[in-house]
C-alpha cells in the first residue's frame, strides 16, 4: 500500500509534469532542455514505486546537471532546480536518509575543502549542490556566520532564512533562530526590510530614495513630503538624438495599412516616457541622461562632479522604454551609462540599413567626489577572468543593491535579444553570476536588422527572490543568493507591426512606461512595456491572477493607463493619461471586489488641458502625482483629491517625475531638475529627529548630513561623532562606515574653512584630524592633497 500523503504528492507532480518534449524553447524561447524535465520525471516515477534510490539518483542529476534550466508545468515554467527541491524538501524521510547516504560523503568533502581554505564561493557551490544534506545545512550556517562577521547583515539573513526550506527542524533550534534574528535587525538597521511581517518602522539609515519603488532597497516612503515654494531649478545637458523625431512616410505614396497615423508621432509622445529619474541621498541629487552621471549639492544646485565613459558621439538608437535611474548605498553610486563600441554603418541607396544600438555598462563612483571606485571597462573585461560574460551583455535600468551584492537585468543582441539576470560583487566589480533568461525580438526593417535597443524592467528582489521583467513576453523569477529560476510565465503582447519601407519599420509606444515589478502580499504586479494589459501573477506559482486592459476606460475623458505608480497591501495605484485608477489586490467580499476590481478612478480636472502624468510616490496619508501643470495628492483609500498645487516657473507645462528625501521635493524633467523646500523647516526636522531619536545612529546620521550639506560643518562633526560611538557599541558595521565616511567629510571641510581664513596653524591641526578620520588610503591621499 502508498501511504495517502505519499500518493497525494506524486499525482500532484506527475499531472504537473506533463509533456516536455516538443514544447521546447515554445512559446516564449526559453531554455527546456529534454534532460531536466526526463530526471524530474524519473523522480516522480520512483517515489510512486518507493525507489528511494533511484529518486534520489534522478534528483541530484537535476542539482548538477540542470541548475538554469526549466520545465514545463502547465502553462508556466517552473525552474528544474526550485523544483526538484520542493520534491526533495516534502517527499518522505525515507527519501532523505537515502539521499543523505548518497550524497552526504560528497557534500562533507567539499565542505571541509571548502573550509580549509576560507572559500566562501565553495560554501556557496555545497549549498548550491547539496543543500538537501547535513554539509550543505552546515555550510549554509557557515556563510551565514562569516557574513555578520564581515558585517553584511542581509546576506546572512537570506542564507538562513531558506534553511526551513529543507531542514525545518534545524531551523527551529535556537542556535539558528538567534543567528536569524539578529541577521535581520541588523539588516533592517542598516536599510532592510522588518525582521518580520508588515511594520510601521521605517529604516532611517541612508536616506537614500530613488524614484523606483518595488523592494526594500529602494521603497523609502518619505513620512511627510511638502509642496515647499520652488527654490532652484538646474538645466540637465541632454543631446537630441536624431531619431527622436524620424521622418514619416507619405500615407499616399505608401499606405499605413490599418495603423494610426498618430501612432508614428514620436515627438508628441517622447516626454510622456521621460526616461530621467534622479536620486537623493546625504543631501546630494544625482540624475543621469544615460551617458553621463551629474550631482548637484540638495539645497543649493551647485554642481560637484560629473561622470562621463569617453567621447560617446554616435547616435545610438533606444526607445521609449528607456529609464535612467542611479542607485546609492552607503555613500556609493551604482549607474548603468552607455559606452562606445566599434560600429561601420551600411547604406543602401544613402539609407542607413544598420543601426548604431546603445552598448551599456556599469560604474561605482564615490558620491561626495565622482571618484570611479570600479568600472566596468575594457581593461577591467580583460584581466578579470570571470567577467567574460560581460563582454556581449549590455547592462540597462536601475540595479538593485542587497547586502554586497547588485543585481541588473542585462541583455545580449545575437540575431534576437537574449535577456539575462547578473549579480554582481558591489564592492570589487566582480560577476558572482549571470542567468540567461529568455529570448525574444522587437521590430525589425526588410533586412531583418534590429530597429533600436532592448529595455527589459528594472529588477525588483523580496525576501531573495528576484522579479525580473523581460519586456519581450516573459516574466521570471530566480533565487537571488545562488542565480537559479524559480519560475517563468508568458503572457500576451503588442503584436510587432510589418516593415513598412525596406528599410524602416513602424515601431510601437509602450503602452506602460518602463516599470519595476511591485510586489504585495501574494501578488507581483507589472505593466510590461510590450503588452496591451497589467497583470498580476501568483508570486510563489507563476499563475497569472488579472489582466486589466490599458484601454478599459471610455468616456469623455478616458483614462490611458501608463505608469504603474505603487502599491500597498490592499491596492495598485496606475496613473495615465487624463487621471488615475486604483485596482484591488485582494478579494473583499464586503465590497464584492475581486483582484484587478476597479476600487476607484479620479481624473486631473484641476486645471484645463492638464492631462499627462508622471511618476510620483505613495506617502503615508497620500498618493503623489506630477502632471504637465501641477502636483495631485491624492486619498489612496477614497480616490479623493486632497489638493493639486501649480507648478511655477521654470518647472511649469513640462512633463516631470517626482523624488523626495532629505525634506526636498524635487520635480525631474527631461531637461530640468527643480527642487521645492523650506531650508528652515529642513534644519528644525532634522534636530526633532535627532532629539527623539537620542540613541538611533540612523537620525543622528542623516541630521549630520543635512547639517554638513547646508554648511553648519561644526554641528555635523558633533552629529557624526555621536552616531559612531552608538553604531560601534551596537555592532552596526554599515552606519559606522557611513559615520568615518561623514566625520572625514566634515572636519576636511573644517580644515578648507580654517585655510581660506588664512589660519593656517589651526587649518593643519585640522587637516591632521581629517588624516586620522580618513577610512582607507584613498581617503588619505587626497586628504593630503
Amino acid at each position: 500500500m502508498v501511504p495517502r500523503r505519499l500518493l497525494l504528492l506524486v499525482l500532484c507532480l506527475a499531472a504537473s509534469t506533463g509533456a516536455q518534449e516538443g514544447e521546447v524553447g515554445q512559446p516564449y524561447w526559453i531554455s527546456t532542455p529534454p534532460g531536466a524535465g526526463a530526471a524530474l520525471k524519473q523522480a516522480v516515477a520512483a517515489l510512486a514505486n518507493r525507489d528511494w534510490t533511484a529518486a534520489a539518483h534522478a534528483l541530484q542529476e537535476v542539482f548538477d546537471r540542470y541548475p538554469t534550466a526549466f520545465a514545463k508545468s502547465g502553462a508556466v515554467y517552473r525552474g528544474a532546480r526550485a523544483w526538484a527541491t520542493q520534491i526533495l524538501g516534502s517527499a518522505p524521510a525515507q527519501l532523505r536518509t537515502e539521499y543523505e547516504r548518497l550524497y552526504g560523503p560528497d557534500a562533507d568533502e567539499a565542505l571541509r575543502q571548502a573550509l580549509a581554505t576560507g572559500d566562501r564561493p565553495g560554501l556557496l557551490r555545497v549549498v548550491r549542490s547539496f543543500e538537501g544534506t547535513a554539509a550543505g545545512l552546515a555550510a549554509a550556517i557557515a556563510l551565514a556566520d562569516d557574513a555578520i562577521r564581515r558585517g553584511q547583515p542581509t546576506e546572512a539573513r537570506l542564507v538562513l532564512a531558506r534553511i526551513a526550506r529543507l531542514h525545518p527542524d534545524a531551523a527551529a533550534e535556537g542556535a539558528v533562530e538567534a543567528r536569524l534574528a539578529l541577521a535581520a535587525a541588523r539588516d533592517h538597521a542598516e536599510g532592510g526590510p522588518p525582521p518580520a511581517g508588515p511594520s510601521e518602522e521605517k529604516a532611517a539609515l541612508d536616506d537614500a530614495w530613488p524614484m523606483l519603488g518595488g523592494d526594500a532597497s529602494r521603497d523609502r516612503v518619505p513620512s511627510r513630503p511638502s509642496f515647499a515654494p520652488l527654490q532652484y531649478t538646474v538645466g540637465i545637458p541632454t543631446q537630441q538624438r536624431v531619431w527622436d523625431n524620424p521622418p514619416q512616410p507619405d500615407p499616399s505614396y505608401y499606405p499605413v495599412r490599418g495603423l494610426r497615423n498618430d501612432e508614428h508621432e514620436w515627438r508628441a509622445r517622447w516626454d510622456s516616457y521621460d526616461p530621467v529619474e534622479p536620486v537623493i541621498s546625504r543631501g546630494i541629487l544625482v540624475a543621469s541622461d544615460g551617458k553621463r552621471v551629474s550631482a548637484y549639492n540638495l539645497y543649493s544646485g551647485a554642481p560637484l562632479w560629473q561622470y562621463k565613459d569617453g567621447d560617446v558621439d554616435n547616435d545610438g538608437r533606444t526607445n521609449l522604454s528607456s529609464i535612467f535611474t542611479p542607485v546609492i548605498a552607503q555613500g556609493v553610486v551604482y549607474a548603468s551609462v552607455e559606452v562606445s563600441v566599434p560600429f561601420v554603418q551600411q547604406l543602401l541607396q544613402d539609407v542607413p540599413i544598420i543601426y548604431y544600438i546603445p552598448a551599456r555598462r556599469l560604474v561605482a563612483l564615490d558620491l561626495e567626489t565622482g571618484t570611479v571606485l570600479w568600472r566596468h571597462d575594457d581593461e577591467f573585461l580583460e584581466t578579470h577572468a570571470g567577467a567574460e560574460p560581460l563582454k556581449t551583455l549590455s547592462i540597462t535600468g536601475a540595479p538593485v543593491v542587497r547586502g554586497d551584492r547588485l543585481y541588473a537585468a542585462a541583455v545580449a543582441s545575437e540575431g534576437t535579444f537574449h535577456t539575462h539576470v547578473v549579480a554582481i560583487d558591489r564592492h570589487t566589480g566582480d560577476v558572482v553570476y549571470t542567468l540567461r533568461v529568455s529570448n525574444g525580438q522587437q521590430e525589425l526593417n526588410l533586412f531583418g536588422r534590429q530597429l533600436q535597443e532592448c529595455m527589459p524592467m528594472p529588477l525588483t528582489e523580496k525576501d531573495g527572490v528576484l522579479y525580473m521583467g523581460t519586456n519581450l513576453g516573459v516574466l521570471c523569477t530566480v533565487d537571488a543568493l545562488l542565480g537559479t529560476p524559480i519560475w517563468a510565465a508568458g503572457y500576451d503582447t503588442e503584436p510587432i507591426p510589418s516593415t513598412w519601407y525596406w528599410f524602416e519599420a513602424p515601431r510601437r509606444w509602450p503602452r506602460f512606461a518602463n516599470s519595476p515589478p511591485l510586489v504585495s502580499g501574494d501578488l507581483v504586479v507589472v505593466a510590461p512595456t510590450d503588452s496591451p494589459n497589467l497583470l498580476a501573477f501568483d508570486r510563489r506559482k507563476g499563475d497569472r491572477v488579472f489582466a486589466v486592459p490599458q484601454d478599459l476606460f471610455a468616456g469623455d475623458r478616458p483614462i490611458e493607463l501608463q505608469i504603474l505608480q505603487a502599491l500597498d497591501a490592499e491596492r495598485v495605484y496606475v496613473s495615465g493619461r487624463n487621471g488615475v485608477a486604483a485596482f484591488w489586490l485582494i478579494r473583499d467580499p464586503k465590497r464584492g471586489a475581486e483582484p484587478g476590481d476597479i476600487a476607484w478612478t479620479t481624473s486631473f480636472s484641476a486645471f484645463e488641458d492638464d492631462t499627462g502624468a508622471g511618476r510620483g510616490f505613495l506617502a503615508e496619508d497620500a498618493l503623489w502625482v506630477p502632471t504637465d501643470r501641477a502636483i495631485y495628492r491624492i486619498d489612496p483609500v477614497t480616490g479623493k483629491c486632497k489638493s493639486a498645487t501649480e507648478r511655477e516657473g521654470r518647472d511649469e507645462k513640462r512633463p516631470v517625475h517626482l523624488a523626495c528625501g532629505n525634506g526636498v521635493l524635487v520635480t525631474a524633467g527631461r531637461d530640468v531638475l527643480g527642487a521645492r523646500f523650506d531650508g528652515a523647516a529642513v534644519l528644525d526636522e532634522a534636530r526633532e529627529r535627532a532629539r527623539l531619536h537620542p540613541d538611533e545612529a540612523g537620525p543622528l546620521l542623516d541630521a549630520a548630513d543635512i547639517h554638513l550639506a547646508v554648511g553648519q560643518v561644526s554641528q555635523a562633526v558633533d552629529l557624526f561623532r555621536r552616531a559612531k560611538a552608538l553604531a560601534d557599541g551596537r555592532g552596526l558595521a554599515a552606519a559606522s562606515r557611513r559615520a568615518d565616511q561623514g566625520l572625514h567629510r566634515a572636519l576636511l571641510r573644517r580644515a578648507w574653512a580654517s585655510l581660506d581664513e588664512r589660519a593656517f596653524e589651526r587649518a593643519e591641526g585640522e587637516f591632521d584630524a581629517a588624516l586620522r578620520a580618513a577610512a582607507d588610503d584613498r581617503s588619505r591621499i587626497r586628504a593630503r592633497m
